[in-house]
């Protein structure tokens, strides 16, 4: 069995580049893959446009602390 890639896109106020990049993941052709969005407290309609792509893509959010504090 292939080994489970993790896809992680960062996000903050991503409404207008966040689909593309969603779209780009699904595209790839791992065929085990799982694709997460950590919006870091956005405040557009960031979260409106990843839950389109449910259940395909996971969506976590949080207040606004940083790209820093997401790597986590």
């Amino acid at each position: 069995m292939q080994p489970l890639v993790s896809i992680v896109i960062p996000a903050y106020n991503a409404e207008r580049t966040v689909a593309e990049a969603i779209k780009s993941a699904i595209g790839q052709t791992w065929p085990r893959k799982e694709i997460i969005v950590v919006d870091d407290g956005s405040t557009d309609r960031t979260a409106e446009i990843v839950a389109r792509f449910a259940p395909a893509v996971r969506l976590v959010s949080s207040g606004n602390l940083g790209l820093s504090a997401r790597r986590r």
